[in-house]
């Protein structure tokens, strides 16, 4: 092989290497139990919850998250404060090397707002998880009863929502 050959193929593959590193880097990531809480149909407010586990070797931070569901979808956090559950819009949630973080009722959620539809129990949403490396973690998640599907736990229209920004 000519080196002129040689070097057009290792830039080559160096340039394709450079370009999907956004997509390695989100690798060691996965996005397990998600779900959406059902709402009344007339609801512009909805929330979902899962888990994330960061396999890599490196902590890594979710920045946001998409659907073609709803019209915006923001990160937050459940506070009590003198006895009234408060929303706090967080703008980035590190997951430690090898840790998993739950968003769950009660803590950390995704707000999802403005729904294209209403959705019942049995619907499924496809979400995008954002992370701040530039990867995206592909999922979908069931739309769940107002209980989600257990027992105890929160009802989101119980709570005051609070925006800190």
């Amino acid at each position: 092989m000519h080196r002129k050959t040689l070097s057009s193929i290792l830039l080559v593959a160096s340039l394709l290497l450079g370009a999907a590193s956004p997509l390695l880097a989100g690798e060691g990531v996965q996005v397990e139990d998600a779900w959406v809480r059902e709402a009344p149909p007339t609801a512009q407010v909805l929330a979902a919850f899962m888990k994330v586990h960061n396999g890599s070797d490196a902590a890594v931070a979710v920045v946001g998250a998409s659907s073609p569901a709803f019209g915006r979808i923001e990160l937050h956090r459940t506070v009590m404060e003198d006895g009234v559950a408060r929303m706090i819009a967080e703008e980035r949630v590190e997951i430690p090397a090898g840790a998993e973080v739950s968003f769950e009722p009660g803590g950390l959620h995704l707000m999802l707002f403005d729904p294209a539809h209403a959705l019942t129990q049995g619907d499924e949403v496809p979400l995008t998880i954002e992370l701040e490396d530039g990867a995206h973690v592909e999922t979908r998640a069931p739309v769940r009863g107002m209980m989600g599907g257990k027992t105890g736990g929160m009802k989101c229209g119980g709570m005051e929502h609070h925006h800190q920004h």
